[in-house]
């Protein structure tokens, strides 16, 4: 081993060994890098778990009607996290032991995500992965919803586990329907802890319905994938929507209100986190010139987007919008000026860029642009649309399902490292109120 390489070795082994011992000192400390972790603990998380375990499904689902008020479930997510809880989480009484039975439940996402990465990435030095999947615990929500043992940290659970036993099933030979029944179950399971994560059950389906296998596997995918949506239709059937009724009203899901500023906003928080990876392009080719070169199709693209930047900046009025949420690069205009239209331009500045940062980092494959499709229109259904929706999803997605430029190597992973840790530090400062 090479004098570099041998530094190397050790720099991740300790900056990974910093990051393990950060996110359980985080427990010690409450850490709320989020914001409101801590609040959405207290407020709805204990009340919910509560009604959960001192009621049957149907009652603490709303199957059977109440007067109580006191047993309203209350979610922006399908209740898959507490009825996990109530059947399998013996801790759920005691909130200190709760939340860290959570804190330990969550830490299954970078374990399997490395597991994933060793599968997709062979020729990829395993220090590398293991550092890349150690940086999942720097997400601020990732940490938060852990920490506080609140709702969306199962969603990557499955997530991951979804994407292992799927690339598992495409490069063996062996055992096909087992591994194909574990996929279609840990991505319906997606649905059932996060309804946002229906994504991920769409895009195994479409992988293995493309996929040169045999025709009675595609049937029985398609069967077995029927079957597990059963519970979510029922659902969807006695509360008139994808969220109980109490959430529906304040999120606007009912009504048939469609939210299209959402799409710009979405795609900002997305280029937010494909950013570090442009930074690394840059390192690693020591140009910029790809960042004002255009192929025929992204010129296309840009002046599609001009019709979008007329809604936004003319038509759009931002007054009526919630004060909460819209991503960071939002938050940094308001921070830059008080007057709407100036705030406006510079949304529409950042929404170019961020297009051009997604034609950087990923490649033009169908999964792709299904996958951002989904991320960037789904929001117009619902407000209002937050940057922990979207994190981790965009880095555990980057490396998994999506078909990326990245290249994997110390400088990069460094330069994403720095990145992650300037806005873990930024978010605990942000909420600590010390700005």
């Amino acid at each position: 081993m090479q004098k570099n390489e041998k530094l190397e070795r050790i720099a991740l082994v300790f900056l990974t060994f910093i990051i393990v011992f950060s996110y359980f000192i985080g427990f010690y400390l409450n850490e709320n890098s989020a914001g409101g972790g801590e609040g959405d603990f207290l407020s709805f998380t204990l009340k919910n778990l509560k009604l959960f375990n001192t009621n049957s499904l149907s009652e603490a689902l709303g199957v059977v009607n109440t007067d109580s008020s006191s047993k309203l479930f209350q979610s922006s997510r399908i209740p898959g996290f507490y009825i996990f809880n109530k059947f399998l989480n013996p801790f759920t009484e005691n909130p200190i032991y709760y939340r860290l039975s959570i804190l330990l439940f969550s830490i299954l996402v970078p374990i399997i995500f490395y597991l994933s990465l060793v599968l997709k990435f062979k020729n990829t030095k395993k220090i590398y992965l293991l550092f890349l999947a150690s940086l999942v615990l720097m997400s601020p929500y990732f940490r938060t919803s852990a920490i506080w043992g609140n709702e969306e940290n199962f969603a990557y659970i499955t997530l991951v586990a979804s994407y292992y036993f799927l690339i598992k099933y495409l490069s063996t030979e062996n055992h096909k329907i087992s591994l194909l029944s574990l996929v279609i179950l840990f991505s319906s399971l997606c649905v059932y802890f996060d309804q946002k994560f229906t994504l991920v059950p769409a895009v195994c389906f479409f992988i293995i319905m493309f996929d040169q296998n045999k025709f009675k596997l595609k049937i029985y995918t398609f069967f077995l994938y029927a079957f597990f949506s059963l519970p979510v239709i029922y659902l969807i059937y006695i509360w008139g929507g994808l969220l109980p009724p109490v959430d529906q009203v304040g999120r606007n899901v009912h009504i048939g209100r469609f939210n299209f500023q959402h799409v710009g906003y979405a795609l900002s928080i997305i280029a937010f986190y494909l950013f570090p990876f442009v930074i690394s392009k840059i390192f690693e080719e020591r140009k910029i010139s790809f960042l004002y070169t255009f192929d025929k199709k992204e010129l296309i693209v840009f002046i599609a987007t001009i019709f979008y930047l007329i809604f936004f900046l003319f038509f759009y009025d931002i007054s009526s919008e919630v004060l909460v949420g819209k991503g960071v690069f939002y938050k940094i205009t308001i921070l830059i000026s008080d007057n709407v239209f100036v705030q406006k331009l510079i949304m529409c500045l950042v929404i170019l860029l961020s297009i051009k940062f997604i034609f950087i980092t990923l490649q033009k494959e169908f999964i792709n642009i299904f996958v951002l499709l989904f991320l960037i229109l789904t929001p117009v259904l619902y407000r209002p649309v937050l940057q922990e929706y979207y994190d981790p999803m965009i880095f555990l997605l980057f490396f998994t399902f999506l078909k990326t430029k990245f290249l994997i190597n110390f400088k990069s992973l460094m330069i994403l490292f720095v990145y992650l840790t300037i806005f873990l530090t930024f978010t605990n400062i942000y909420y600590s109120k010390i700005i």
